[in-house]
């Protein structure tokens, strides 16, 4: 299979593909960087984050609710 820059599946002419058959999840689920394709919802299981190669950009990890809240981290270099 060929994917597009940003994922997405393409067909052997390079066109962006149809959504793929049924048949076809149940043969693999693994597509652009061996990742787990949800061919249902459009979208790529990246292990830890999902990815959406049509808006070309991954899920939030965290709500940040109250952003002046978070642990302040500061590094220090030694010379």
């Amino acid at each position: 299979m060929a994917y597009t820059a940003f994922g997405e599946r393409r067909k052997g002419d390079w066109r962006v593909s149809d959504p793929l058959p049924p048949i076809i999840p149940a043969l693999t689920n693994r597509g652009f960087t061996g990742h787990e394709h949800i061919d249902e919802m459009g979208l790529i299981h990246m292990n830890g984050r999902v990815y959406d190669p049509q808006l070309e950009d991954f899920s939030v990890l965290i709500h940040i609710s109250k952003p002046l809240t978070i642990p302040r981290v500061t590094i220090d270099t030694v010379m």
